[in-house]
């Protein structure tokens, strides 16, 4: 078997990363195992696709004989449904962050874009592989042919000696200083526990776009002498070495290696409530578990562990027990990587271009709640326009009352097209119910249409069409969300 790996993974050019170290070790299980590494955005994805077929054709690859596996569902995700489309390979899907999380949502415009995506290529894979339970539950219905497989982490146990003696105790983050790591909410819950302990220190090793904003917040709470800025490090070792406690303040994860990495080092954990957060490491067990953003309850796990010496012992054991309960060895891991590109192989099914193109459009309607959600939207929306002139200019309806008359009609259409159709919701049960709760859901949209029209365009000067584009784009956040969450959770 031959595999197309295409990644946005740099590091696989560091023949002493573990990445490059971990596709040297697959090439072996595969006839054949090429790695493209593309270096450009969504912007560019269409240029890219072009960059993986010209290194396909100069390198006389026949594409067709290919197992492609992507990194993501997005940017290479797209470039994988190209080729699948074009040249009829089998495509598999890795999935290495939690996408539905609404963090991820509305961390970006070009996430929120992702999230988009996302819901295109998962349902075309032929397999897809997720790197926890947390993601691989979120997208179950995307796609039914999954693996789960965590991201491969050499456990070391030994030789950690934690400095029980020592005065001073260190608070450890290690992650790229990016919005998505939230480090400004471990600062701040950092800062609430200073003052009573005088003899802590807060050390980030890390780099990214936030590190002069996480500075500045640094300096502001005064904290200059207790909170380090190390940047990145090549030798974690000696951080986890030293290390009292582990402090993660993610808002979201696909998986957390640097958490695994503490929890085999013996380091009690205060984490919050994403990645393998109650997968690997239960709350209260192996791990002190927070919702994202919760700045109280941080400092409060902070202060519990740092007051009582022997808690933090125990619970560095547990985590390290949690980890060693859920480690892979290498064999298993090749072994488990292999049989995930294997599937992806046994469940395609070969066809003529028009037949993917149907296949393709079978799949995104299928198992895609948010493309029916949007179709759902825009029937309903066109039905109302349709009502609207039919009372007012064929029967001769005023035009106020016509309109409340159309807007009732698409309230209808729109409600049952959401529930039977969109959110798949067969139960009859609890119907008159939920169209309350969903009457409400749109009235409330209507307000926020108003409100958010006005500051958008009275206060912030916008173009009146971009104010309505952006107020009309988290609108549908808003419905999408509640709709799924409180009016049709099943």
């Amino acid at each position: 078997m031959k595999v197309l790996l295409i990644s946005t993974d740099q590091k696989v050019f560091d023949p002493n990363s573990a990445v490059s170290k971990r596709i040297a070790k697959c090439r072996k299980l595969f006839e054949q195992l090429d790695v493209v590494v593309l270096d450009g955005t969504f912007l560019r994805v269409f240029r890219a696709y072009k960059e993986v077929k010209k290194i396909t054709e100069n390198s006389k690859l026949k594409i067709e004989n290919y197992v492609v596996s992507t990194q993501d569902p997005f940017e290479t995700g797209l470039i994988g449904v190209f080729l699948k489309l074009f040249y009829g390979v089998p495509l598999q899907i890795q999935l290495h962050t939690d996408f539905n999380n609404k963090y991820f949502l509305l961390s970006s415009p070009l996430n929120f874009i992702r999230f988009f995506i996302a819901h295109l290529t998962l349902p075309f894979a032929d397999s897809v592989r997720a790197v926890s339970k947390r993601v691989a539950e979120s997208i179950r219905e995307l796609n039914k042919n999954m693996t789960i497989l965590p991201i491969y982490t050499e456990v070391q146990t030994a030789n950690r000696k934690p400095q029980v003696d020592s005065e001073k105790i260190t608070v450890l983050t290690i992650a790229r200083l990016e919005k998505e790591k939230d480090i400004g909410t471990a600062i701040k819950a950092f800062a609430k526990i200073a003052k009573n302990n005088p003899n802590t220190e807060f050390v980030i090793v890390g780099d990214g776009s936030q590190r002069k904003n996480l500075e500045l917040v640094t300096s502001n709470l005064k904290l200059e002498t207790r909170v380090k800025f190390v940047g990145w490090q090549n030798d974690l070792g000696q951080f986890y070495a030293t290390a009292d406690i582990y402090f993660s303040t993610s808002l979201f994860e696909g998986y957390g290696m640097s958490i695994i990495e503490a929890g085999s080092a013996g380091i009690p954990l205060v984490i919050s409530d994403a990645g393998i957060a109650g997968e690997v490491f239960r709350n209260g067990e192996s791990a002190l578990i927070c919702k994202p953003k919760d700045v109280s309850c941080f400092a409060s796990m902070l202060e519990k562990l740092l007051e009582n010496e022997n808690l933090r012992m125990r619970m560095g054991k547990v985590a390290l027990s949690a980890v060693l309960a859920h480690k892979m060895s290498s064999e298993e891991y090749l072994a488990a990587y292999k049989k995930g590109i294997e599937s992806a192989a046994a469940g395609f099914q070969k066809s003529n271009f028009a037949g993917r193109c149907m296949k393709f459009l079978k799949s995104v309607f299928k198992g895609n709640k948010v493309l029916r959600f949007i179709l759902a939207g825009g029937t309903a929306t066109l039905s109302q326009i349709v009502a609207l002139y039919i009372f007012t200019d064929i029967i001769g309806v005023w035009y106020l009352y016509s309109s409340i008359l159309s807007f009732a009609i698409a309230l209808f259409i729109s409600f049952t097209l959401q529930k039977f159709w969109a959110f798949r919701d067969k139960v009859m049960q609890n119907a008159h119910v939920q169209f309350v709760k969903y009457t409400v859901v749109i009235f409330i949209g209507l307000l926020l249409n108003t409100a958010m029209m006005f500051l958008l365009v009275d206060i912030l000067h916008l173009w009146y069409i971009l104010a309505q584009i952006i107020t009309g784009a988290l609108i549908a956040v808003f419905n999408f969300i509640s709709y799924k969450k409180f009016i049709f959770n099943k």
